[in-house]
């Protein structure tokens, strides 16, 4: 066998070389190359994944505030609707909002239901 002409290619590159140190060099450049390439690309993948769950929380504290804001305009205008509700409708706005009365002796005590 002629070891002068022989070539040795890089298995993961395909670069040929005249001897098979050359080779074996290029072979461990190339792996250590995909392994970073591996490992940013888990990064990555890891990045993408928090973001859309920031995205997500984002979008639910928008619609939070959202609803904070059209409660805080419910409340502003219930001073000006509160006599002209049934009886019916004020019930149910006062169960939504207390959450227990206590009455000791002379004092009462409201607990509001506000989350």
């Amino acid at each position: 066998m002629n070891t002068e002409n022989m070539m040795y290619t890089c298995a993961l590159c395909g670069k040929s070389y005249t001897n098979i140190i050359d080779r074996m060099a290029c072979e461990q450049k190339c792996y250590a190359k995909q392994q970073e390439e591996a490992k940013k690309a888990a990064s990555l993948a890891l990045l993408e994944e928090e973001r859309k769950k920031l995205k997500e929380q984002l979008k639910d504290e928008k619609e939070a505030q959202s609803q904070i804001e059209t409660t805080k305009s419910m409340i502003k205008n219930l001073r000006e609707v509160w006599n002209y509700m049934a009886f019916n409708e004020q019930r149910l706005i006062i169960e939504h909002l207390v959450e227990k009365i206590v009455i000791d002796d002379n004092k009462i005590s409201i607990y509001y239901q506000l989350k």
